[in-house]
């Protein structure tokens, strides 16, 4: 059996103490900050950060339908999402990772548990054959089109291609300088970032319905979300 393994998260605490509400409202606040990105959707009936996360959203189950059906997809700036038979896994592309500083010990502890893996092929695309992506065996990949959520939402193509850019560099600048950090994707999984250490948590299931369209309302102020969050890491015992 040479299915990949994917790390099983304890119940309670799969997000290293963060609950899915923490992570979702880890997603409003980098929408918060994006807002400008769709500053060109002029009449969009949503507006600023609603619109960024919808966008958010919506990548998040087009590409899941893209993994479920056997494509692995690469998302520029972020990574390459695939599916196992246990589950979906993600690599996250170096660039992202050196961009923001960030620690993948995680997925390099991950990738040796693999069981079999393909040694680089080609010595002119050595670099990218020994990528994570390469070594969780996700390098046959396609790019991931903004076409459909574009169509979904109304909007151009560029306005999608503006909001995923701006809320993954966001993403990355709040892991490069807060101690704590979760992001939903659902129905994918969640990113989770403590002291500069990257994961990514996958959902559970991966056959799981789409999450529904999240309701953005109001936003607890971030000071009050981090409070929230470093007494729910003490309640857990987490160092930090």
């Amino acid at each position: 059996d040479d299915h990949v393994p994917v790390p099983s998260a304890d119940a309670g605490d799969g997000l290293n103490g963060f609950s899915d509400a923490d992570a979702m409202d880890g997603a409003k606040h980098v929408a918060y900050e994006c807002s400008k990105s769709v500053a060109n959707a002029v009449g969009h009936p949503l507006k600023g950060p609603e619109l960024v996360l919808r966008i958010w959203e919506s990548t998040a189950g087009a590409i899941c339908k893209e993994v479920e059906s056997g494509r692995n997809i690469f998302v520029p700036g972020l990574g390459t999402f695939g599916n196992t038979a246990d589950g979906i896994i993600f690599a996250p592309l170096e660039e992202f990772v050196q961009t923001h500083g960030l620690d993948v010990s995680y997925f390099t502890s991950f990738i040796e548990m693999i069981p079999s893996r393909r040694p680089p092929t080609s010595p002119r695309r050595r670099a990218e054959e020994l990528s994570l992506a390469a070594q969780m065996e996700l390098l046959l990949r396609v790019k991931h089109s903004v076409a459909s959520v574009a169509r979904l939402l109304e909007v151009t193509s560029d306005v999608v291609l503006q909001a995923l850019q701006a809320m993954v560099h966001r993403m990355g600048q709040q892991m490069t300088t807060r101690a704590m950090v979760a992001v939903s994707f659902a129905p994918l999984g969640t990113f989770v970032c403590e002291e500069r250490c990257f994961r990514f948590h996958a959902q559970l299931s991966v056959l799981a319905p789409l999450a529904p369209v999240s309701n953005f309302g109001p936003t607890i102020p971030l000071r009050k979300l981090l409070s929230t969050l470093e007494r729910r890491k003490a309640k857990f015992g987490i160092r930090g």
